[in-house]
């Protein structure tokens, strides 16, 4: 009869099985129409079992094989077949990328060349640019590259004086290929050139903040997510795609139990160091300032690249804020989480005003010790502004919320945040006016919970994380 029969939706139910999908295409299609149907079918199911064992989501890679191919269409050039392009990419670029492992895997390492990474090969901060910059001014024996996918990040960091390469050009495989240690501030899979990183190179997790939010696997939410990641049949077809870290650091004991758990690592190989970023808070020049500063910095919402609004729908109005900071001689700077974005009409909003700022792809820590308040929500940046001794309004907003669709929190939010709690905005300008006249309530309870989470407080950090590296690797210590 020929695929120009139209089944409907009253066909029974047993058509919907593969095998029963077989049976109908015998009954109501021709000879041809049977042989083009049996290698789309084929074609379907061996991308969706392909699919299950790397773990990726299967979807619906056959347009027409859920309904029965052709039986509901007009004729059978409606029928199409529908290959997942992100998972064909990524089958190409790492059957390609296959053999770059197992050279790595011949290469003989040199304990004196470290490679640097960050936040998905994007960015030149947190702990790993700190301690990048400990090692090339304290220690001239060792080797140090930054690489990364971002060509502004490359010449900011050359025009310091020191070696930067494009994650995946030659130079960049082959300081992979040769590479001992691999810092990172997420993963290796994000940060670095994964498919150039043998197992005999040294992974070193300096992550990038004190957790108030759960993280990996204690986060419901996620960890779904990075057991898929974990799958041993992907790894096994893909060893390069294997997760591990050889040595992660924290700042206090408190971390290390919830590290520990939270990245599925033994203790022995969670050390606390302190994060090399907070080095700054003790080695940093305090400057006049004219103005008193404020600094909101809140965490990050959604998918990563999504737009937020934190501002509007909470009663920002610019104009009558603007005002109250003039009269107060004071000014407020506005930084998002770097993988989220501001709504193009609240920048030109702010535009407008002098004593309100955006700041846009700048590395708060060289900047953190200006500020005299601090306005967050879930940002781990609270942690390390502890140790400025500064006063802190935690503007949590959409607490229910963000814990509910984002994450959970490993501790409850009023007894580890110390410092006024706002619903708005405009109860956060308030407290911020109290701040300024002198009004200080969580003094002590800052002090409290900043020994809580910090064993040091002395400015080295990134020297003892030298000493751990140099010790897992047999690193000797030459300094300059």
């Amino acid at each position: 009869e020929g695929a120009s029969t139209k089944i409907t939706r009253k066909t029974p139910n047993f058509y919907y099985t593969n095998r029963n999908r077989i049976i109908c295409a015998k009954k109501y299609l021709s000879r041809k129409e049977r042989l083009k149907f049996y290698i789309f079918f084929f074609l379907s199911r061996s991308l969706r079992f392909l699919q299950y064992l790397l773990s990726w989501k299967p979807i619906n890679t056959f347009k027409g094989v859920r309904e029965g191919f052709a039986f509901n269409k007009k004729n059978d050039s409606d029928a199409s077949i529908q290959f997942p392009k992100s998972t064909i990419k990524k089958l190409i670029k790492y059957t390609a990328n296959l053999p770059s492992y197992f050279i790595s895997n011949l290469f003989k390492k040199d304990k004196n060349l470290w490679i640097f990474g960050a936040w998905y090969g994007q960015s030149y901060s947190d702990n790993s640019k700190y301690f990048f910059e400990y090692i090339n001014k304290n220690h001239p024996e060792i080797k140090a590259i930054w690489l990364s996918q971002n060509f502004d990040v490359l010449k900011e960091i050359r025009a310091k004086g020191f070696k930067a390469f494009s994650t995946f050009s030659l130079t960049g495989y082959f300081c992979s290929f040769k590479a001992s240690v691999a810092v990172v501030t997420h993963s290796k899979l994000t940060d670095l050139n994964f498919y150039a990183i043998s197992p005999r190179t040294k992974i070193i997790q300096l992550w990038h903040g004190i957790p108030l939010k759960k993280i990996y696997f204690d986060d419901e939410k996620s960890a779904q997510r990075f057991r898929e990641r974990k799958s041993r049949i992907k790894e096994l077809i893909f060893p390069f795609l294997k997760e591990r870290f050889d040595l992660m650091i924290t700042t206090s004991s408190e971390f290390q139990a919830i590290a520990g758990k939270a990245f599925d690592l033994p203790i022995e190989k969670i050390k606390i160091t302190g994060y090399p970023r907070d080095d700054v808070f003790y080695h940093t020049p305090k400057k006049q300032k004219k103005k008193k500063k404020i600094i909101y910095l809140p965490t990050l919402r959604k998918a990563i690249g999504s737009e937020i609004d934190m501002f509007f729908q909470y009663g920002f109005d610019a104009e009558q804020i603007s005002r109250i900071l003039e009269m107060n001689n004071a000014e407020l700077s506005i930084k998002l989480h770097p993988a989220n974005r501001f709504e193009q009409k609240f920048i030109d909003l702010i535009g407008i005003f002098d004593n309100i700022k955006i700041l846009l792809n700048v590395d708060i820590y060289d900047s953190i010790c200006d500020y005299d308040i601090l306005i967050t929500d879930f940002s781990s940046i609270y942690f390390d502004f502890l140790l400025t001794g500064k006063p802190m309004i935690f503007a949590a907003f959409d607490i229910d919320d963000y814990q509910k669709y984002d994450h959970d929190l490993y501790y409850e939010y009023d007894e580890i945040t110390p410092g006024p709690k706002t619903k708005n905005w405009e109860e956060t300008i308030k407290s911020a006016v109290s701040i300024l006249a002198g009004n200080d309530e969580y003094k002590q309870q800052r002090e409290k919970i900043k020994n809580k989470f910090f064993k040091y407080n002395d400015g080295r950090n990134s020297e003892r994380v030298f000493k751990e590296i140099s010790a897992l690797t047999g690193t000797k210590k030459k300094n300059k």
